[in-house]
Order: structure tokens, then C-alpha cells, then sequence
């Protein structure tokens, strides 16, 4: 049977796997999905680049090539790349970002030499790096972020994303002028035309996320499903008013609402 949806796009962090553990159904899920629609895994992930993320996925069991994986590092090396060739960036990153912005031509430097800030998840930040990001901004350098995501899910719990760190220097008065991740509409359309994707009913984002991942599918006029395997709930959507397309428990709840008409929209 054909799918109503020929394209599917995936979060991961929640929606697929959870700190270094796959979620139940997740991987029997997607590898049975394989041959039957076009796949794209599309992170938020700041911090990973997006052959790590699919090195991951391999490795919990995952059937996934290099190509169907995008991270917001993929994202933000694009958007920087596309404003300037040798930028020079003060990075707040604790992760491949800084290495991919490197092999993309660009040049890390101090704080008093950046024409760009760009930040994301910093485990060792400190408030020495929150001033010289600061004295950047001041000095006209302009603000990336890699997304907005607050919090992200791992086994023991939810941990500070990018969006808390991109808080303080919004509390400082900067707001970036490029969130390089879901929800935002020129990040979705990127990533899915570096897939090879168009834009159309044909299209379903799944995800764990209200905010990032149902925001996002709404962005770009698809529908979307809400999985309730990671940081979003029920009553969370009730209570925010974010109302996706359908609702299920986990993976193992798709593929009625692809291949035929027993989906329930926001059920």
C-alpha cells in the first residue's frame, strides 16, 4: 500500500533515541520505513555534526546513510557560509560545530577580532565567555544561533540546550538574526532542499518537540505528529495551544496514520 506521505522528516533526541538508548519500536519503526518513503532525520542537534548523528543512528541499529541526516550544525555552517567565505567567528560550542565552521574555510578568533558570534551548546561555559561574547556584540560582531531548543532529553532527564545559553545574551539585549534549526522556516526549508526535498502535502514532520518540531512543521504548511516519547505532553499542548496534526504514543503508532485512513488527528 501506497503511503499518503511519500516524505517523512524525523527528529531524533526523544523521538527516535533517548541519551544513549533507542526508544521502544523506534528502530523496527524506521528500518521497516526504509524502502518505502523518502527519509530525512533532521536535529537540532547543535553540537553534532550530521555524520556523527548518523554514525550514532547506525550504531543503535538504525538503517541510515550519512546523506539522510542534517544537523543544525549542517544548518549553521550553511548560513554562515552564505553571508561571507573566511569569516572570522567566536563560537560558544562545545561540540563539531567549531571543527565543521574550520574545514568550511572560516577562522575561529578571539572575541576582539569575530565579525560573528556564533553559539550553541558550551558545556564549559563560563561567565568569562559570556562577557567576551558580549564585547563581541558590542562591537558590532553579528549573532548566530544554532537553535532555540531550552532543554533537550537524555536517560537521566532534561539537560540546558542552546536556547539557554542564546537567553543570555538575548537578557543582554541580542537577539540572533538567525536561529539555524527547527522551528524556524528558512532552517526547515534548507535542510530539506539539502536532502532533495520539496515542500509539499506529500510531506510529515514527526517529533517529540512542541515547540521545535510541530512549530516547524507548521511553519512550512505540513502536517505534523506529535510523539509522546520525549520532552512534550498532552496536557502541554492543550495548555500552549500547539496542536499537531496527530498525536501518538510512540513509533509503533505510525504507520496506520501513512498507510491508511484509522490515523486519529491530534488523538
Amino acid at each position: 500500500m501506497k503511503s499518503r506521505y511519500s516524505k517523512l522528516v524525523f527528529d531524533l533526541d526523544g523521538t527516535l533515541y533517548r541519551g544513549r538508548s533507542s526508544i521502544p519500536s523506534a528502530v523496527e519503526t524506521i528500518n521497516h520505513l526504509k524502502n518505502r518513503a523518502d527519509l530525512l532525520f533532521l536535529s537540532n542537534n547543535g553540537n553534532q555534526s550530521a555524520t556523527a548523528l548518523a554514525q550514532r543512528l547506525r550504531t543503535l541499529g538504525f538503517n541510515v546513510s550519512n546523506d539522510e541526516v542534517i544537523s543544525s550544525v549542517t544548518i549553521t555552517v550553511e548560513y554562515v557560509s552564505s553571508l561571507q567565505q573566511d569569516a572570522s567567528i567566536f563560537v560558544l560550542n562545545s561540540g563539531d560545530l567549531p571543527r565543521a565552521l574550520q574545514a568550511a574555510g572560516h577562522r575561529l578568533v578571539a572575541a576582539e577580532e569575530a565579525q560573528f558570534v556564533v553559539v550553541g551548546v558550551d558545556m564549559e561555559l563560563t561567565y568569562d565567555k559570556l562577557a567576551q561574547g558580549l564585547f563581541a556584540l558590542r562591537n558590532g560582531a553579528r549573532f548566530i544561533a544554532t537553535n532555540t531548543d531550552a532543554v533537550y532529553p537524555r536517560e537521566e532527564g532534561v539537560y540546558p540546550a542552546a536556547g539557554a545559553i542564546v537567553g543570555a545574551f538575548r537578557g543582554m539585549g541580542f537577539e540572533p538574526e538567525q536561529y539555524c534549526g527547527k522551528p524556524d522556516r528558512w532552517a526547515v526549508e534548507k535542510a530539506l532542499s539539502l536532502r532533495g526535498m520539496r515542500i509539499g502535502l506529500d510531506c510529515l514532520m514527526v517529533g517529540d518537540h512542541l515547540e521545535t518540531d510541530i512549530v516547524g512543521a507548521q511553519n512550512i504548511g505540513v502536517d505534523s505528529v506529535l510523539v509522546l516519547t520525549g520532552v512534550s505532553t498532552r496536557e502541554e499542548m492543550i495548555r500552549k495551544g500547539i496542536h499537531p496534526t496527530y498525536v501518538i504514543r510512540d513509533l509503533s503508532e505510525l504507520e496506520p496514520i501513512l498507510f491508511s485512513d484509522s490515523g486519529s488527528p491530534g488523538g
